[in-house]
C-alpha cells in the first residue's frame, strides 16, 4: 500500500523575516543581560568599600526593568506561533519574571527598602539576584542566538 505521507521535507523552524526577527530580539536580551552583569560586576570594587553598594541599583534597574518589558513579547511569539513554546507555559514564566522583577526586586530601589547611602543586606540580595538570572539569562539567550543562525534548536 502506498505511503499518504507528503514526500517533501518540513522546515525545521523560523525561517527568512521571522528568522532574522527572532535572531534580533534574543540577540538584544544576551546584550542587555550581558551589560547588566558586567556592569553590575564592574560596580561591586569601587562602592563596596564605600559601603555605597546601593547605588548598582540606580545604574543597573533601568535595564532589568526594560529587559523584562521586552520579555512580554515571548507571549506574543508562542501565541502567533513564532517559536514552540506552549503559550500557558510561557505566559505563567513572563508573569514570574515580571512578578519578581516588578514585585521584589524594584523594592531594592533607593525609594523603597534600599534608600540609605550605606550598604544593607538588601543590597548584596539585589546583586545576587541579577548575577544569578543574569548568568541564566545569558546562557539561554546565547542559545537561542546560535541556534537562530547555525543549529535548529532540538
Amino acid at each position: 500500500m502506498a505511503s499518504t505521507a507528503s514526500s517533501a521535507p518540513r522546515a525545521s523552524g523560523p525561517t527568512g523575516i521571522t528568522r532574522a526577527y527572532l535572531f534580533l530580539y534574543n540577540l538584544v536580551n544576551f546584550l542587555t543581560w550581558g551589560y547588566t552583569v558586567v556592569y553590575t560586576a564592574s560596580w561591586i570594587p569601587g562602592n563596596a568599600n564605600k559601603r555605597d553598594l546601593g547605588t548598582v541599583f540606580n545604574h543597573a534597574w533601568e535595564v532589568v526593568w526594560y529587559t523584562q518589558l521586552i520579555a512580554g513579547l515571548e507571549i506574543v511569539h508562542s501565541l502567533l506561533g513564532i517559536v514552540r513554546a506552549p503559550f500557558f507555559t510561557t505566559a505563567m514564566q513572563v508573569a514570574s519574571r515580571l512578578l519578581v522583577t516588578m514585585g521584589i526586586l524594584q523594592q531594592f530601589g533607593p525609594q523603597n527598602l534600599c534608600g540609605k547611602s550605606t550598604a544593607q543586606i538588601g543590597d548584596f540580595a539585589y546583586i545576587g539576584c541579577v548575577f544569578a538570572w543574569g548568568i541564566t539569562e545569558i546562557i539561554r539567550y546565547g542559545y537561542f542566538v546560535i541556534t537562530s543562525i547555525w543549529v535548529p534548536s532540538p
